[in-house]
């Protein structure tokens, strides 16, 4: 749709990355590769860490292999329990393949049809190794929808968090 080719859109990815990376890094910045090329350039404002977090999501092999190289967290595209475990065992071996340190990718997923016991939701993922749920907002949606998050940030956030 934007004129882009699909069929190297992982190195493509990747280069996107680095150069993003590059900028981030100092106060000036020279990029040149293969679909990123500039000459010396800023960014600013920087990040003030020095690098903004990588997110890769995505269930296949390739995947699980971008985000254990270059990522700092990873998005399933699923919350299934079962699957979600197999998923991650695959990071774990993908992120020792990489030789980067045991949790050095942080794994995120959506918090999605465990509102129905929402505290042995929560306490699942967490036992999972999740690191973060994202619960959508449309949950917590109409007239008593702040009530019902204060009530889910007491009930299931609070006990995981202390």
């Amino acid at each position: 749709m934007l004129g882009i080719p699909w069929a190297r859109r992982g190195a493509r990815t990747d280069e996107y990355v680095a150069a993003m990376r590059a900028l981030w890094a100092g106060p000036e910045a020279e990029f040149h590769g293969e679909f990123v090329d500039f000459q010396p350039a800023t960014c600013s404002p920087r990040p003030v860490d020095g690098t903004i977090p990588i997110m890769v999501g995505g269930d296949t092999p390739a995947a699980i292999r971008r985000a254990a190289r270059l990522a700092d967290g990873y998005f399933p595209g699923t919350n299934d329990p079962e699957q979600l475990a197999a998923l991650m065992r695959d990071l774990e071996a993908a992120v020792a393949a990489a030789d980067r340190p045991r949790g050095a990718v942080q794994v995120n997923c959506i918090f999605g049809s465990r509102l129905s016991d929402p505290v042995a939701g929560a306490e699942q993922l967490a036992e999972l190794g999740v690191f973060r749920a994202m619960v959508p907002a449309f949950f917590f949606a109409g007239p008593d929808g702040q009530d019902r998050l204060a009530a889910f940030g007491e009930k299931v956030i609070a006990p995981l968090a202390g």
